[in-house]
């Protein structure tokens, strides 16, 4: 039997929770601020720096196509809260890394496989509870939490080196971590899918007098491969997202040898 309903309150609430759930996993956008520290301080070379953020997008990305199954068939509460303990777990773990392959284990992986986790769980029951019509502004508000974290995350980062004088690297990273744990778990406790039978109430006509267009049949994924369009946004995504990891992860590090901007307690010539 099925469900219809016009009170969207429970989903406007998932919806808000996964966006604060991405808020926290844009602490992706940290490793610009903590690559200028490894340089500065630890004296690591900007591709050492590099390295754990470089395995990060690269698991992340990897870890979101079974996270994605994984979420539709325990639920993405528990998907989410799995992914913001491993995610604080590798942050407190590279506060004890030394080397660059120790961290990438620590922050690439262990991290990325979390972030993967987490973000899978997102999106998917949000949308579920609102029609189609409004799909494309669920999944826009939900997603721009990664990229809108970035305003926080870097001033955040750099507040919490300068303010730990002793140690300021691992303890940035633990404190970080300890955040993630919390936050994602609290947000998490919010997200569900809607009931069985569920049916989200139309969008009101917008009384244009138009006739709506005709459903288009969904694709399955098998289909879905077999279209040119999937491989040509596929290519566009993969082009554009890896040119604006690339600066993220690199933009503190590009500010100083090109705007000669110096932070406190680092040198203006950090070793290459």
């Amino acid at each position: 039997m099925t469900q219809q309903t016009s009170d969207t309150s429970r989903g406007w609430i998932v919806t808000f929770s996964a966006l604060a759930i991405n808020l926290v996993l844009g602490v992706l956008y940290a490793w610009g601020v903590m690559a200028g520290a490894l340089v500065g301080q630890w004296h690591w070379t900007r591709a050492q720096a590099a390295l754990p953020f470089t395995f990060s997008t690269a698991t992340f990305a990897l870890m979101m196509i079974f996270a994605g199954r994984l979420q539709d068939k325990i639920g993405p509460r528990i998907v989410a809260i799995s992914g913001g303990v491993l995610l604080g777990l590798g942050l407190i773990a590279s506060s004890f890394a030394s080397t660059p392959m120790a961290m990438a284990l620590t922050f690439g992986v262990i991290g990325g496989i979390g972030i993967g986790l987490g973000y899978s769980s997102t999106t998917p029951p949000a949308v579920k509870w609102f029609p189609p019509k409004r799909k494309g502004l669920i999944v826009g508000i939900v997603v721009s939490g990664v990229g809108i974290a970035a305003v926080y995350i870097a001033p955040l980062t750099q507040y919490l080196l300068a303010h730990n004088p002793t140690n300021p690297i691992p303890r940035t990273f633990i404190m970080l971590g300890i955040g993630a744990i919390v936050f994602v778990t609290l947000f998490s406790t919010f997200l569900s899918n809607p009931p069985a039978g569920y049916i989200a109430a139309p969008v009101p006509a917008g009384g244009s007098g138009t006739s709506p267009s005709a459903p288009k049949r969904d694709l399955d994924w098998q289909q879905m491969l077999a279209t040119p369009q999937f491989y040509l946004l596929w290519i566009m995504l993969v082009l554009a997202a890896s040119a604006g990891l690339m600066m993220i992860s690199n933009a503190k590090l590009i500010a100083g040898d090109q705007a000669h901007m110096v932070w406190s307690g680092e040198s203006d010539n950090p070793a290459a």
